[in-house]
């Protein structure tokens, strides 16, 4: 397993848990602490401290990963590093078994632990058009 150097090498290491079902990757992703928060799609997803969140997790990327979705990059990636903080966006294309793709979106703070860098809050949603939100049209 190569060390995560860089905020930007993380990304990656998360689609690769995704599309592989690599559980080992997981838990030297996470910050160590009960502070971590992972917040989900589903209104019920929102997690605090590591050992829940690496629980539900385990669980929900084995679900996927059985069902056959698959993660793809997207096309835009923003990343960026400040001292010992860091954090990302990117879109993904969740690959459905039919070839479905549905659009989302990721991000992630995280910490330099020692030589490495840690997710210490996760956030993936999908895009909601303002109208379908909010019931009116936003200027964007």
């Amino acid at each position: 397993m190569t060390a995560l150097i860089g905020v930007r090498d993380v990304s990656p290491r998360v689609h690769e848990i995704f599309n592989t079902g690599d559980q080992q990757l997981i838990d030297p992703l996470f910050w160590p602490l009960s502070d971590m928060l992972v917040i989900g799609t589903d209104p019920q997803e929102w997690w605090e401290g590591d050992t829940r969140a690496r629980e539900v997790l385990h669980t929900q990327l084995e679900e996927m990963r059985t069902s056959g979705i698959q993660i793809m990059p997207g096309e835009r990636q923003r990343v960026m590093e400040r001292g010992d903080i860091g954090w990302g966006a990117e879109d993904l294309n969740l690959v459905m078994p039919d070839g479905q793709v549905l659009l989302a979106r990721l991000t992630l703070v995280c910490v330099r632990d020692g030589d490495e860098w840690r997710v210490a809050q996760w956030y993936l949603s999908f895009g909601v058009a303002n109208d379908a939100a909010l019931g009116q049209e936003l200027t964007i």
